[in-house]
């Protein structure tokens, strides 16, 4: 687990062709879920053991960023974001 993650939230269903081939609609609005803090691996050359004999493992990149700080109407990106990071989302499905 990685010690500086409190909370990891996401955005699902945000891209039209992947919630198509999942068979899934586009949502008016932003889905917002969360995952659990220790889904964050940090990439300190330990071996990630990935579940390969349970089903189709999926990966997508993604932008992961941290907040400096509680969001306010009127922050500039600056402000909030303390730090972005490519990750990798694997999905067992």
């Amino acid at each position: 687990m990685c010690a500086l993650v409190n909370n990891v939230y996401c955005v699902g269903r945000n891209y039209q062709l992947h919630a198509a081939e999942l068979g899934n609609a586009v949502p008016e609005e932003p889905m917002i879920f969360l995952k659990p803090s220790h889904a964050v691996v940090p990439l300190d050359g330990s071996v990630l053991q990935l579940p390969l004999d349970r089903g189709s493992l999926h990966f997508e990149g993604e932008l992961v960023i941290q907040l400096a700080e509680d969001y306010y109407p009127g922050m500039t990106v600056d402000e909030l974001v303390k730090t972005m990071a490519l990750g990798i989302d694997f999905t067992l499905r």
